[in-house]
C-alpha cells in the first residue's frame, strides 16, 4: 500500500501536464473549449500566439502591440468566424495573410496604422460580411481590392484619408448593402464608382469636404434609401443628381452652404420619407416640387435664411407629419399674406414663424400678427412692358419669344392667355412655358398662334393686364384669303377673352377691408383700343 500510494503523485503530475499543454494557457489567453472563444485582449503581445485551440471560432487580439499580419499567423486557426484585431499598430498585412480563413464572417481591424488596401490584402476571407477598419490612415483603395471579399456586405471605414471615390474601388461588391465613409477627405466622387454597388442600401458621406453633388455623382445607386451628406461645404448641386437614386427614402443635406435647390431635383424621389436641409443657406424652399412628393412624413428647415412662404407652402407643410422651420429671419410684411390667410393654429409648424422684420413685428409669432399690419409695404402689380424678347419674325415651326415684365410686391404671378384661349402659368407645361421673371416662350408654333396675347399680373393686393398682338409668317405660302381669315378669327377670339378678362377684373374682391386706389394705366404704347381703362395693348406687325 505505502509503495502504491508512493508512485500516484508522479503519475498525477503527468496527467495535468499533459492537459495544460492541450488546453493551452501560454500567454495567458483565455480560452474555452466549450464555447471555442479565445481572449488575448490587452496582453501586449508583439505578434499572433500560434498554441491556442485550433478550433477556436472567436479570436479577441485587440488592445495589443502587433504590427504585421502574415499568412503563416492564421493557418492553424482555420475554424475562426470573428477575428477582433483592433487597437493594435498593424501598419503591414502581407499578401494572403488571411488565405486560410475561409470561414471568417467578421473581421475588425480598427484604430491600426494602415494607409492603404491592396488587392492581394483580403484573399481567402470568401465569407466575409462585416469589415470594420475605420481609424486608421487609410488614403487610397487599390482597384480589386475587394474582389476576393464577394460576400461582403458592410464596410466601416470612417475616420481615415481618404480624398477621392473611383470607379475601381468597389469592384466585386455585388452584395453590398452598407457603406460608411463619413469623416474622411473626400473632394470628388468620379462617375461610375457606384456601378458595382447595385444593392447598396445605406451610403454614408457626412463630414467630409465635398463642395459641389454633379449630375453622375449618383450612378449606379438604383436601390440606395438611405444617402446621408451632412458637414461637408457643399454648395452647388447640379440639376437631375437625384435622378439615379429613385428608392431614396432618407437625404441628408444639413450643416452645408446650400443657397437653394436646381429645379426638378427631386421629381425623381416619390419613395422620399425625410428630407433634412436645415443649418445651411437657403432663402428658397422647392415648394412646387414638395407638393409633387406624397410620401413626405419629416421635413427639416430649421435654421436658413428664409424670410417669406408662399401660400402653398401652407398646403406642403401641413401634409406633412414633422416640420421643423424654427431660426429663419421670418420677413412679416405683404410677402406673407397669402400664407397668412390659410393660418388656422392647428399646426406645429405655425407657432415656430417668429417675425425678425419689420422692426415693430420682431419678437412677434406670425400667427399673432394682425392681418392688417402686414400690408404697409404692399405695391399693387403694374405691367412695366409686354413685348417680343427678339426681332426677329416668327415662322411656323420655330419659336415664340415673348416677355410681360411686372413690379409689384409680393412679386405678381404671371398668367398668359394666347389666341387659343388656354391661360399659361409658371406651374402648367405644355407648348407655352412661362418663368417666373415673365419671360414666355411658345415651341412649335403654327398660324393659330397669331393674334392677341393677355398678360394679367396679379398679387395679394390687386391685378392688371396688358395685350399684345403679333403674326406668324408660313414656311409655305397659301392664298392671302385663308391668312386673314385665319388672323381675323385669332383677333375675334382674344377680343372675347379681353372681355371676359375686364369682366373678372371689375367684380374682383379685393383681400383689404378698404382696396385701395386700382391704377387702371398700364405703362405700354397704346396701339389697340383700350377698353374702359382697364389694361393696354401693343401690337408687332
Amino acid at each position: 500500500m505505502e509503495y502504491i500510494m508512493s508512485k500516484r503523485p508522479p503519475c498525477v503530475l503527468m496527467f495535468l501536464l499533459v492537459l495544460l499543454r492541450v488546453l493551452g494557457t501560454t500567454d495567458a489567453c483565455d480560452c474555452s473549449a466549450s464555447t471555442t472563444y479565445c481572449n488575448c485582449v490587452g496582453l501586449n503581445l508583439t505578434s499572433v500566439p500560434q498554441n491556442l485551440l485550433t478550433n477556436t471560432t472567436r479570436l479577441f487580439l485587440k488592445q495589443n502591440q502587433i504590427t504585421t499580419l502574415s499568412q503563416s499567423d492564421f493557418s492553424r486557426y482555420r475554424s475562426l468566424k470573428s477575428l477582433d484585431l483592433a487597437y493594435n499598430h498593424i501598419s503591414v498585412i502581407n499578401s494572403q495573410a488571411f488565405h486560410h480563413l475561409s470561414s471568417l464572417t467578421a473581421l475588425w481591424l480598427i484604430h491600426n496604422r494602415l494607409t492603404s488596401l491592396r488587392a492581394d490584402m483580403f484573399t481567402g476571407l470568401v465569407k466575409l460580411d462585416t469589415l470594420f477598419i475605420y481609424n486608421n490612415d487609410i488614403n487610397d483603395i487599390q482597384a480589386g481590392t475587394f474582389d476576393s471579399t464577394p460576400n461582403l456586405r458592410s464596410l466601416y471605414m470612417y475616420y481615415n484619408k481618404l480624398t477621392t471615390l473611383r470607379a475601381d474601388m468597389f469592384t466585386g461588391l455585388g452584395n453590398f448593402k452598407g457603406l460608411y465613409l463619413n469623416n474622411n477627405d473626400i473632394t470628388d466622387i468620379q462617375p461610375g464608382t457606384f456601378n458595382q454597388t447595385p444593392l447598396l442600401k445605406n451610403l454614408f458621406l457626412n463630414n467630409n469636404k465635398l463642395t459641389s453633388l454633379k449630375f453622375d455623382m449618383f450612378t449606379g445607386l438604383g436601390n440606395v434609401q438611405g444617402l446621408t451628406l451632412d458637414g461637408n461645404n457643399i454648395m452647388n448641386i447640379q440639376a437631375r443628381t437625384f435622378n439615379s437614386t429613385p428608392q431614396l427614402v432618407n437625404l441628408n443635406l444639413e450643416n452645408n452652404q446650400i443657397q437653394s435647390l436646381p429645379s426638378n431635383l427631386l421629381v425623381n424621389l416619390l419613395q422620399l420619407g425625410s428630407l433634412k436641409l436645415s443649418h445651411n443657406k437657403m432663402t428658397m424652399f422647392p415648394f412646387e416640387e414638395l407638393s409633387d412628393v406624397q410620401t413626405i412624413s419629416f421635413l427639416y428647415g430649421h435654421n436658413n435664411k428664409l424670410t417669406t412662404l408662399p401660400s402653398m407652402a401652407y398646403d406642403v407643410f401641413s401634409s406633412i407629419s414633422y416640420v421643423n422651420i424654427e431660426n429663419n429671419p421670418w420677413q412679416c410684411d405683404c410677402g406673407m399674406v397669402p400664407f397668412k390667410l390659410k393660418m388656422t393654429g392647428s399646426y406645429p409648424f405655425e407657432d415656430q414663424i417668429n417675425c425678425s422684420q419689420p422692426d415693430h413685428l420682431t419678437g412677434l409669432k406670425l400667427k399673432n400678427v394682425k392681418l392688417e399690419k402686414l400690408f404697409s409695404e404692399c405695391v399693387e402689380p403694374t405691367i412695366v412692358r409686354f413685348e417680343r424678347d427678339d426681332s426677329k419674325v416668327s415662322v411656323q415651326g420655330g419659336n415664340l419669344q415673348l416677355v410681360c415684365e411686372a413690379s409689384g410686391f409680393p412679386t405678381p404671378d404671371i398668367t398668359v392667355i394666347p389666341p387659343s384661349g388656354l391661360n399659361a402659368t409658371a406651374e402648367s407645361g405644355g407648348r407655352i412655358t412661362v418663368e417666373v421673371n415673365g419671360a414666355i416662350t411658345i415651341t412649335r408654333v403654327t398660324a393659330a398662334d397669331a393674334g392677341l396675347y393677355v398678360c394679367i399680373a396679379s398679387n395679394p393686393v390687386g391685378s392688371t393686364f396688358a395685350v399684345f398682338s403679333t403674326g406668324v409668317i408660313s414656311s409655305r405660302s397659301f392664298p392671302l384669303p385663308v391668312f386673314a381669315g385665319s388672323l381675323c378669327g385669332a383677333v375675334v377670339g382674344t377680343l372675347l377673352i379681353v372681355a371676359i378678362v375686364l369682366t373678372i377684373c371689375k367684380t374682383c374682391t379685393r383681400i383689404r377691408s378698404e382696396p385701395p386706389a386700382a391704377d387702371p394705366n398700364v405703362v405700354l404704347s397704346t396701339l389697340m383700343p383700350q377698353s374702359q381703362g382697364e389694361g393696354s395693348s401693343t401690337s408687332d406687325d
